[in-house]
């Protein structure tokens, strides 16, 4: 019975031991822990862990508990974060091309898109590369849209408006000026309160975040017009991937990398499934005219005279443009 007891203390001291010494792997994010993200990352966290039998333990830090993405981004630079979720305006500063693809009415469909990435992502990821940091997975979310607090249905609507911008934007809030429009800086965080006490009262997002954060309560009407794709990723330090287990950590990657596109093929329904979740509580979504579309085609694009070179990679938008004439040609 003692020498029984002897061996379980033993097996229970190795197995503290084993947990005290496991590389504990911190990720930072905004979304919410209940969005399509939040869900994605805890699956990550779980799968990592297991794949290196506790030898990774894995942390997610959901609704920016970490800080907005440039807070997210220094702790990940002095190693209080490992990895952290970034939209393609936090990558832009790691990327100058990056931002391009979201400019307005630009890539308008999921064709488009699909077509266009592939062909550009290699080159994205070796600019990220360069920074000292590694692209863990592509994470999309979505389609951008306008929402706000009265009916908008061409761009002199969207003029009149206060037009929330996060301050860690400003190559976007400096676009929006450039473009005529009025954006007033708001974080991520503060948005809501600023939506409901009138600080401001349109945005641009994704549905599934006008939904997660709850903001179209405050803004119950939506655009239906694609203004651009909304591409983001998980990015790691190259420190955090060197210490990750060497046996592993091609097969770690891997799999984070399969996570990652698990969620993006399905994006398009979730975003959908939103969009009427947010219609059953009050959201009314407008359909413009081909008339009205036409008008934010040609004003928007307009506008590219004044931000390429300025907000926008110009001889990246080039690229982009080549590869769409050849692919609306067909």
């Amino acid at each position: 019975m003692k020498r029984s007891r002897s061996i379980l203390l033993g097996l229970l001291l190795v197995a503290i031991a084993a947990a005290s010494h496991a590389q504990v792997f911190r990720i930072g994010s905004a979304a919410p822990e209940n969005s399509p993200w939040g869900r994605t990352l805890n699956r990550l966290a779980a799968e990592w862990t297991e794949m290196s039998n506790g030898r990774v333990r894995v942390q997610v830090f959901h609704n920016s508990i970490a800080g907005i993405e440039a807070d997210m981004v220094r702790k990940m630079r002095i190693g209080q974060l490992q990895a952290v979720v970034l939209s393609s305006t936090g990558l832009s500063n790691f990327s100058e091309s990056l931002l391009t693809l979201s400019m307005p009415l630009l890539i308008r469909t999921q064709e488009e898109f699909d077509h266009i990435f592939p062909q550009v992502e290699p080159e994205l990821r070796e600019q990220i590369r360069e920074f000292g940091f590694r692209v863990m997975g592509w994470s999309t979310a979505g389609w951008l849209y306008f929402f706000s607090d009265e009916e908008m249905r061409v761009p002199d609507d969207l003029r009149t408006a206060k037009l929330a911008a996060s301050p860690e934007e400003m190559d976007l809030v400096r676009a929006y000026q450039l473009m005529g429009f009025q954006p007033v800086p708001v974080p991520y965080t503060e948005r809501l309160a600023s939506l409901v006490s009138g600080l401001a009262n349109s945005y641009l997002t994704v549905p599934i975040l006008a939904a997660g954060f709850q903001w179209f309560g405050a803004t119950p009407n939506m655009l239906n017009l694609r203004v651009g794709p909304a591409p983001g990723a998980i990015l790691m330090s190259e420190r955090a991937y060197q210490r990750l287990p060497a046996d592993i950590r091609d097969e770690m990657m891997v799999r984070a990398e399969e996570i990652a596109g698990s969620l993006n093929d399905d994006i398009l329904e979730l975003e959908q499934t939103a969009i009427e979740t947010m219609v059953d509580f009050g959201l009314t979504v407008h359909e413009p005219t081909e008339a009205e579309e036409a008008v934010w085609i040609t004003e928007l694009q307009d506008s590219y005279d004044v931000t390429l070179g300025l907000v926008f990679d110009e001889e990246f938008f080039r690229t982009i443009q080549g590869m769409l004439d050849e692919f609306r040609g067909r």
